[in-house]
C-alpha cells in the first residue's frame, strides 16, 4: 500500500535526513527587557525585529513579567542571533532569554510534500509496531 499524495511517487528530496532541513531555518524565541529601566512600547520592539537582517516574520510571545517582552522571530538559511544582538545593543535593550529551534525533519517532510503528514499515523510518532497475537497455551 503506497502513500498517494501530491507527489504520486515522484522523489522530491535525496539526502541524508539531518541534511534535508538545512538552509530551512526555524524560529528564534527572546525576551526583552529595556536596559535604562524604561517601559517599553510593544509596537516599537516589534517594529525594531522586522528590521532585524534574516528575520523573515515576527509575533507575539510570553515574556516574564512586568517590563520584559516576548517574541517569535522566524528566520531563514541566515542565522540571526548575531545580527539580533546588535539591534539590542543599539536600541538600549537587554536579552534575557535566545532561544533557537530549528525546522524539525517532519516540517521538512510536509514543506516537499506539499503538507501531507509521514506515513505511519501521528506527528512525530512515526510507524506503530505491528500488533503480535498472543501464542496459544
Amino acid at each position: 500500500m503506497g502513500f498517494p499524495g501530491p507527489n504520486d511517487g515522484k522523489l522530491v528530496a535525496d539526502d541524508a535526513p539531518d541534511r534535508l532541513g538545512e538552509g530551512e531555518g526555524g524560529t528564534v524565541t527572546v525576551v526583552l527587557a529595556s536596559r535604562t529601566g524604561a517601559m517599553l512600547q510593544a509596537d516599537a520592539v516589534h517594529a525594531m525585529l522586522e528590521g532585524v537582517p534574516g528575520v523573515t516574520g515576527v509575533e507575539t510571545a510570553a515574556g516574564e513579567g512586568s517590563g520584559t517582552l516576548g517574541f517569535r522571530l522566524r528566520y531563514g538559511a541566515e542565522d540571526i542571533r548575531r545580527s539580533l544582538f546588535e539591534a539590542a545593543v543599539r536600541n538600549e535593550l537587554c536579552l534575557l532569554e535566545v532561544k533557537r529551534q530549528h525546522v524539525s525533519l517532519e516540517e521538512t517532510f510536509c514543506k516537499l510534500t506539499g503538507g501531507e503528514k509521514p506515513p505511519g499515523g501521528e506527528a512525530g510518532r512515526g510507524p506503530q509496531p505491528e500488533q503480535t497475537p498472543p501464542l496459544a497455551a
